[in-house]
């Protein structure tokens, strides 16, 4: 079915290379047709064209979530107003029947929704994790690596497995990385607890991406730099981060910024909030267990830039980068998704200076307008 054609105008639009003042878009049928700087539209829209004010606020690519939980409709029932347009929902460890059941119930929605192609994949939190850093992971369902169990997974994902993490200390564990570096599947560092050589092994097998920095993994001392030192120090490595200024003290993401470079960190939510593990409960900001364990985020991807600038000193442009080009580059869509160019999808959210979300557009198709149901 083809989209109404939409303009958007008096908007500062934020390319890849610089913020546009006083400028306008124009897309159709789901794809961005032009971008151009003008006070007055240049392109006259025609009959039913959707005429957009921005206000003067800024107009950005939808933010890529590449670590969320919950299924796909729920996660876009609550995301889509704060900004998020494409999503890579996390699976974490479990039976092999509620795996297949969630996989499934995940393809239906790729298959009859709309909004499926902005469905990126899944990732997986392990199996193969260690125990010693589970966090939130139920431990029944933590397994040895085993490539029969491996298999097992790659049939029931199928194409949709794009990310796995994994803990390359556990025995076998660099044989699993190998084989998924074949199969084109990131493997990413977390519940790890890695000594420095350990991770650089893990890395030199396949290792690419790191789960959740600072969180369930193994931290720097001053002679055991863990593997969060082998993170810092490897240009092979993108590292995503929950920046909700509960997970981790604010002054590491500064950290992050400096080793890594803007091109290598991604902001995640890894948000519970769509479907939140048993006995957890909102608390401090965050979702935990009865005990005072971490078991997921509230945060959401527009609150995640917004503190990007605001206490990680970022540009909103900057800002911008690691919450969408990163991820989509990351999982190898950006030439489609993560950024405002002619050719590429209509994903696009509206935020004032603070990123609170005025309007949210995916695939050409308004999926969230404030003040509006």
């Amino acid at each position: 079915m083809r989209t109404v054609p939409k303009l958007i105008y008096n908007a500062r639009v934020v390319l890849p290379d610089k913020v546009l003042d006083d400028a306008a878009i124009f897309i159709d049928r789901g794809i961005i047709k032009s971008i151009w700087q003008t006070r007055r539209p240049r392109r006259s829209c025609s009959k039913g064209c959707i005429k957009i004010d921005a206000w003067g606020n800024f107009v950005s690519p939808g933010f890529i979530d590449t670590h969320i939980h919950g299924l796909p409709d729920k996660i876009f029932e609550n995301q889509a107003q704060v900004g998020t347009t494409s999503i890579l929902p996390a699976l974490s460890c479990q039976s092999f029947e509620s795996l297949a059941d969630s996989v499934n119930r995940i393809k239906e929605f790729i298959r009859v929704s709309p909004l499926g192609g902005n469905v990126l994949g899944i990732r997986l939190e392990g199996p193969f994790i260690n125990l010693l850093k589970a966090g939130a992971q139920d431990r029944r369902y933590i397994l040895k690596p085993d490539m029969k169990v491996l298999s097992a997974i790659f049939k029931i994902c199928g194409r949709l497995l794009k990310m796995m993490t994994i803990a390359p200390e556990v025995k076998g564990a660099l044989s699993i990385i190998k084989r998924l570096r074949r199969k084109k599947i990131i493997a990413s560092i977390g519940h790890s607890n890695a000594s420095y050589e350990e991770a650089l092994l893990g890395i030199d097998s396949g290792i690419s991406h790191a789960t959740h920095v600072f969180n369930a993994i193994s931290q720097l001392e001053g002679r055991s730099p863990g593997a969060i030192g082998a993170i810092l120090a490897s240009g092979r490595v993108t590292a995503e981060v929950i920046l909700d200024l509960v997970h981790f003290h604010k002054a590491l993401f500064k950290l992050l910024v400096a080793a890594k470079g803007l091109d290598r960190v991604i902001l995640i939510t890894d948000s519970v909030v769509s479907g939140a593990p048993y006995g957890a409960r909102l608390l401090e900001g965050a979702y935990r267990f009865g005990d005072g364990r971490l078991a997921g985020s509230c945060l959401t991807m527009n609150r995640a830039a917004a503190n990007a600038v605001r206490e990680g000193g970022l540009s909103i442009q900057e800002a911008v980068r690691l919450a969408a080009a990163n991820p989509g580059r990351a999982i190898g869509v950006y030439g489609k998704k993560g950024s405002l160019e002619v050719g590429k999808d209509a994903d696009l959210v509206i935020f004032d200076k603070g990123f609170d979300v005025k309007l949210t557009i995916i695939r050409g198709e308004i999926a969230y307008e404030r003040g509006r149901r």
